[in-house]
């Protein structure tokens, strides 16, 4: 263990094969003990008066599998912020595009081609805009493909699917039935999409669980 910022202890443990470094902070305020993932500090537990370190390695381990998704849609929060220039790496389900911008075109448009995604731009148009909406478009594919399959499973009906831009929230499901989804689920791996999917559509099922 090494020494992170005041009144906290840094660790590291292995999950799913991962290596996990996630900070304790004690807290005389606390009741019980507490996760949270965090921009910047990442995995932080907060450990109450009276609780060890060992029960706080417990707890992480315990919730090995909340951690390893709530890492990943923070990475994918973060992914967004890539530089788009030609060359750029951008992330795809998993996987990584390269970014190609062809200028001079007549009009807008994107297209992928394997790893490569390129955009074609009238000269002095930024790449942004044309890139987002392609994310749109791809999750407006994805995302009820994804909730189909789950919701026949659970056997229970859903509405509209809308793609949103939000950060904080990746999905939801309305008392009406319809699910919402964040684009830039796709900026995280495949697995993270679909458990969003299957934690909204579950909703359907126990609006409540």
């Amino acid at each position: 263990m090494g020494a992170g910022p005041v009144g906290t202890i840094e660790d590291v443990i292995t999950l799913g094969g991962r290596e996990v470094r996630y900070s304790v902070r004690r807290s005389a305020r606390a009741r019980r003990m507490s996760l949270r993932v965090l921009p910047v500090i990442g995995l932080e537990v907060v450990l109450p008066r009276g609780f060890s370190l060992r029960e706080a390695s417990t707890l992480v381990r315990r919730n090995q599998g909340w951690v390893l998704r709530a890492l990943d849609r923070m990475k994918a929060a973060d992914a967004v912020r890539v530089e788009l220039v030609d060359g750029a790496v951008l992330p795809f389900l998993g996987e990584t595009l390269t970014l190609r911008i062809v200028r001079g075109a007549g009009r807008t448009s994107v297209r992928r081609n394997g790893a490569v995604l390129t955009v074609s731009l009238p000269d002095g148009l930024l790449p942004h805009e044309a890139i987002e909406r392609w994310y749109r478009a791809q999750a407006r594919q994805l995302a009820p493909e994804r909730a189909a399959l789950h919701a026949a499973r659970l056997g229970v009906p859903f509405g509209r699917v809308t793609i949103k831009d939000t950060r904080s929230r990746w999905g939801s499901c309305s008392s009406k039935g319809n699910l919402n989804f964040s684009w830039r689920l796709l900026l995280g791996p495949e697995a993270v999409l679909d458990y969003v999917v299957a934690h909204a559509v579950a909703h359907l099922k126990e609006l409540n669980h």
